[in-house]
Formats: C-alpha cells, sequence, structure tokens
C-alpha cells in the first residue's frame, strides 16, 4: 500500500485499522462505524476509506498532534501522541 511507507506503528482491527508513520502522520482505513476513522462528516457519510487516509495533524479541534503508537477496537480508536505523551480517542464511547 503505497500510502503506508515508514510505518513506526501498525493497528489491524475486524473492521477498521490505522498506521503511525515515521513523520507523525496517523493513516487510518476500513469502516468508519460510529466515528471510528475520525475524518468527520465527509467519511461518516460515506461509510467506508478503501485506502488509507491521512488524519489532521497540528492543533486545535479535529487536529491529532504527531502519533508516535496508534490502536483500534470495536468501534473506536486511539493514539499516543508525542504531545506531553498525549492520548487521543475518538468513535464509539457507549
Amino acid at each position: 500500500v503505497r500510502a503506508l511507507r515508514d510505518v513506526r506503528s501498525l493497528a489491524l482491527g475486524q473492521l477498521h485499522s490505522m498506521a503511525a508513520l515515521h513523520n507523525g502522520t496517523a493513516m487510518i482505513w476500513g469502516t468508519d462505524d460510529h466515528g471510528s476513522l475520525g475524518r468527520g462528516a465527509a467519511t461518516a457519510r460515506e461509510r467506508v476509506a478503501r485506502m488509507p487516509l491521512a488524519l489532521s495533524r497540528g492543533e486545535g479541534d479535529g487536529a491529532l498532534p504527531s502519533a508516535l503508537a496508534v490502536a483500534v477496537g470495536w468501534k473506536h480508536s486511539a493514539a499516543v501522541t508525542s504531545a506531553a505523551g498525549g492520548l487521543y480517542t475518538w468513535g464509539w464511547n457507549g
């Protein structure tokens, strides 16, 4: 998969997967159940990302600072960031 070069961390789930690249970009793909892809309303309407998509990086609402490690669960995702070891989660919270 061309979008996945220089992978630092990889999380493979049943319905969605995620990778953290060495440059800090988090890539995510699969089914967007309950916002598990973390890409907002546009991806949620399509319900699936067939190829890896980059999550928004930087600071501010909806942005993910540089990702060090990633994990996926049933309908949620998580990333540990380099910004003081922050933990970001998104998706189903029931």
